[in-house]
């Protein structure tokens, strides 16, 4: 609570410090085969129609932490709805949860064949994706007023995200759980992303996120 971040943090966005409060997050420990981190606008060109996507296997500590390698990434015009490949993933090792225990939560590092990863053989693949992470990506801009960072990651086909609110007081946090397998096709991405959308903490601004898949 009192870490030289979380003091920054609320300098910057006007959160006097007496009104600091912590909260703690219950939510169940998903299984990825992809995790991704979205930018709904260019990182580099801050271009509002270009987003793009890095996607590892496994979970998304392989993005955060700088793993050595290459992650997929994928350049998505958002009004053309065409999707470029910018690079294909070769990173060595992925970070996987070991089903293998019920329920303990450890976390293993595997090899990964990119030679059996749909990902990189199936281009279709990359473009139905990529099209479904734009169509959340809009929508998380319409709800949040303004370009986004997104984490996310694939489950069994179903997509998870969360977008981190930003300095701004203002901001409102939102998670978007969606029960639509990829292979349904992106034609009905943004009216089931509305229907699953849930608006937490319009006020606060240590923002508590909580989804279908999560308890407090």
């Amino acid at each position: 609570l009192y870490t030289r971040r979380a003091v920054l943090s609320r300098r910057t966005a006007g959160v006097a410090q007496n009104q600091a409060v912590m909260a703690v997050l219950v939510q169940e420990l998903l299984a990825p085969e992809m995790s991704f981190v979205l930018h709904t606008a260019h990182p580099l060109s801050r271009d509002p129609d270009l987003l793009v996507a890095e996607i590892a296997v496994g979970l998304g500590e392989t993005l955060a932490s700088g793993v050595r390698g290459t992650p997929y990434r994928l350049e998505v015009n958002k009004p053309a709805g065409t999707v470029k490949t910018l690079a294909l993933a070769n990173m060595s090792e992925a970070l996987m949860v070991d089903e293998t225990q019920e329920c303990d939560g450890k976390l293993v590092k595997v090899k990964v064949d990119y030679s059996a990863q749909p990902l990189s053989t199936s281009p279709l693949l990359r473009a139905t994706l990529g099209r479904c992470l734009a169509a959340i990506g809009t929508l998380l801009e319409v709800r949040c007023g303004g370009a986004q960072d997104v984490e996310g990651a694939v489950v069994d086909g179903d997509i998870s995200t969360s977008c981190k609110p930003g300095p701004n007081p203002s901001s409102v946090c939102v998670c978007v759980w969606l029960k639509v397998h990829l292979a349904q096709g992106c034609n009905q991405w943004e009216a089931v992303a509305g229907a699953h959308t849930c608006l937490m903490c319009r006020a606060c601004r240590d923002v508590m996120v909580k989804s279908p898949k999560a308890s407090t």
